[in-house]
């Protein structure tokens, strides 16, 4: 870069100061950085001349004053988002001003965008455009996805870290479900704290169909979600059916969803009314007809954390050994001696039972065998050790 002081000399000591930055340079996520800037400050305000920064295939020019009155001009240029942050992709255009006092100025932002992606959602096309002070301005939203429209205006205003907006008009569009525009007004609230929606209705414009939604969630508190649809025609629906075959009626749907602490609620109910199904099978028309049909849910989740896996790992674990040594989880556990030899006695019992068992048997062919075949006695002890270790052993495994 290159520093020039005052053309002459300062009057009442007033700073002047000129620079010029020929070159800058450097890699972000692994993609090129250029830039260049020339920069003026004199009377208090700053001056910002052939300002540009370049990534990869993404520019950002920069040209104006700041002082106690702003003037600044941006244009924005990013051919491919995913150079400037993995999260994101697809391309943006547009331009950004910035007119007025310093402490309230009027910004005006139009942006178009193609192609975005933004984790798993994706966006053929979007249009934003922004114009006020950050105390009263006015939003427009127009995107492109999914084979449907989205047209939304609003009014809103900033305070602190809180956004509040009156969405005047919200529209959508798509092929199959028709088009869909809101009556009356919804409110909506974004902030740290809170992200709120009050009842907000869309209704079809070409025949019957209402859709409503209610959004009241508190980070890291409860959550409350409310939607409904009421008399949405079947045959708007994007179902894929056989050639031939057709569907009427109607479709409402209920759906509420709220969040306590660790434990979610989700309430639903869907009612089909005068359905109709029509179709052609071995040349012969088919029609079943419904009059009314209706289901409900309930869903209870509570969460569960990997010390609740691990507890209940170690429980099942526990229980496995205890039933193989014969005993209750509750006396693997316990360090009572009465209810240690509680438990173990009974089975000693039936040891020295099957012993007792042994010698009468031993005892009976004493004359017979043993006399004549010394050799099995010295076998005895060995068949009795391995049954015993054969039962440790299968015990085991």
């Amino acid at each position: 870069c290159r520093s020039g002081g005052p053309s002459g000399p300062p009057e009442d000591d007033e700073l002047e100061l000129d620079l010029l930055i020929d070159a800058l340079e450097g890699t972000i996520n692994g993609f090129a950085i250029e830039g260049a800037a020339e920069l003026r400050y004199a009377q208090d305000t700053f001056n910002v001349a052939n300002a540009q920064l370049q990534l990869g295939e993404n520019a950002i020019r920069l040209a104006g004053d700041i002082g106690t009155d702003v003037a600044i001009e941006a244009n924005v240029e990013f051919r491919d988002l995913r150079q400037v942050t993995p999260r994101a992709g697809g391309q943006l255009r547009g331009r950004i001003t910035v007119l007025g006092a310093a402490d309230d100025p009027r910004i005006e932002t139009t942006l178009d965008g193609q192609y975005i992606e933004l984790d798993n959602i994706e966006i053929d096309a979007a249009t934003v455009a922004v114009a006020g002070t950050a105390g009263s301005h006015s939003a427009r939203l127009q995107l492109r996805a999914y084979d449907s429209n989205l047209d939304l205006s609003a009014n809103g205003a900033l305070a602190k870290d809180q956004w509040s907006a009156q969405i005047s008009h919200l529209e959508v569009a798509n092929e199959h479900a028709g088009n869909w525009v809101m009556r009356g007004a919804g409110n909506l609230t974004v902030g740290a704290d809170v992200v709120a929606l009050s009842p907000t209705c869309l209704e079809r414009m070409a025949g019957a169909g209402r859709a409503c939604a209610e959004v009241d969630i508190v980070p890291g508190g409860d959550t409350r979600i409310n939607a409904t649809i009421d008399g949405l025609p079947l045959a708007s629906l994007p179902l894929t059916l056989p050639v031939g075959t057709s569907i009427e009626g109607s479709a409402s749907t209920t759906i509420n969803a709220t969040r306590t602490g660790q434990d979610t609620t989700l309430d639903a109910s869907l009612e089909l009314r005068d359905t109709v199904f029509r179709g052609v099978y071995m040349d012969e028309e088919i029609r079943i007809a419904l009059t009314d049909t209706e289901a409900s849910a309930t869903i209870t989740v509570d969460d569960i954390t990997a010390d609740d896996i691990l507890d209940v790992m170690e429980d099942e674990a526990t229980e496995d050994v205890a039933l193989q040594a014969g005993t209750t989880p509750e006396d693997v556990h316990s360090r009572s001696v009465a209810r240690t030899i509680r438990a173990r006695f009974p089975w000693l019992m039936a040891t020295f039972g099957g012993g007792l068992i042994s010698v009468a048997l031993i005892m009976a062919f004493e004359e017979d065998l043993i006399e004549a075949f010394p050799i099995f006695a010295a076998a005895i002890p060995i068949i009795m050790g391995m049954s015993g270790n054969v039962g440790t052993q299968a015990a085991t495994v």
